[in-house]
């Protein structure tokens, strides 16, 4: 079973989703130093300067996909927030999957399946934190922070992703158990929301479904699967 490293790379997502896709079975995670065009979800871009990033994707081969498969990016953005809490922050979780320190991103998740050649589902979880980035572009500045900048102080990024892997690992995919773990961080509560039905709605928590509970301006909540952050 092998691990693959490379210094830089356009997205782990991307070739971790390829190795599927060929039936690369012995590959468990891809990681890289540096993603030149990594991206989050609805292909947001993400800024990964050169060896301050975690940036890996993880390949489920042996974990079933879930009857909630949505169950896996909640429960994997909680185990980051985990980790990082143990670095000395205070994360937050912002719904679906950002995890914020400070009110700002430190680091997201992205839950895509690919199809390998024996017609099998495989999950592939991309986790991004910033661990190191000493300073952000203006355009990025007011909306994404580092451990480095939150702690004033540097961190392994291997340390890193061995904390966030290992929670993972250790983590039931019991939907009751982690919505209510990220109840217990959520800041998800008061932000702006745009369903892809192009309903837009101020969160007021998620359902025990893990779904998000939009209230939009005619006062009528609902809970949805899908949801931009504004």
């Amino acid at each position: 079973m092998s691990h693959l490293y490379f210094d830089s790379l356009p997205s782990t997502q991307d070739h971790a989703m390829e190795c599927v896709r060929a039936n690369r079975r012995d590959v468990l995670s891809v990681q890289a130093g540096q993603q030149t065009a990594g991206r989050g979800r609805r292909a947001a871009d993400w800024y990964s300067p050169p060896g301050t990033c975690l940036a890996i994707s993880y390949i489920l081969w042996d974990r079933p996909i879930p009857d909630r498969p949505w169950v896996l990016g909640l429960a994997m953005a909680v185990a980051a927030a985990d980790a990082l809490e143990a670095l000395g922050t205070a994360p937050m979780l912002r719904w679906p999957n950002d995890v914020l320190v400070d009110g700002k991103k430190v680091g997201g998740i992205l839950v895509e399946t690919a199809h390998a050649e024996n017609g099998q589902t495989v999950a592939v979880i991309g986790v991004g934190v910033n661990c190191n980035v000493a300073f952000f572009p203006k355009e990025l500045a007011d909306k994404a922070t580092s451990l480095l900048l939150a702690t004033g102080q540097s961190h392994d990024v291997g340390t890193v992703e061995t904390s966030i892997w290992s929670n993972f690992g250790r983590t039931p995919l019991d939907l009751g158990a982690i919505v209510e773990r990220f109840r217990s961080m959520d800041a998800t509560i008061g932000q702006r929301y745009s369903a892809p039905e192009g309903r837009i709605g101020t969160a007021v928590g998620i359902d025990d479904e893990g779904f998000l509970l939009l209230r939009t301006e005619d006062g009528f909540v609902s809970a949805v699967p899908s949801a931009h952050h504004l």
